[in-house]
């Protein structure tokens, strides 16, 4: 998936990265996105607003399917791809 940039302003639109494969998160200086390299790696991505740069800044040795990064981009948390299954529970008398 691409993502494309262009001026509030208004102007002509220019690519910022057609590497992505997975989820991204918005922050005020840049955006974050993963790419998955086989088999099993995620690498951690940042765009930067301020250079126009994309640059990796984390290789995780394991497949991530989510992620986020708290406000002051000291903190990430993420979600691995390690089982395919799903829990089904059922709760009698729930209220």
């Amino acid at each position: 998936m691409p993502i494309w940039r262009v001026p509030v302003g208004g102007g002509e639109e220019s690519l910022v990265t057609d590497r992505i494969g997975g989820q991204v998160d918005f922050l005020d200086r840049g955006i974050y996105f993963l790419n998955r390299r086989p088999p099993g790696i995620t690498l951690l991505n940042f765009f930067s607003f301020e250079t126009g740069v994309a640059a990796t800044i984390a290789e995780i040795a394991t497949q991530v399917n989510a992620f986020t990064v708290s406000p002051d981009q000291r903190t990430l948390v993420y979600a691995l791809g390690e089982s395919r299954g799903v829990d089904l529970m059922l709760v009698d008398n729930f209220r």
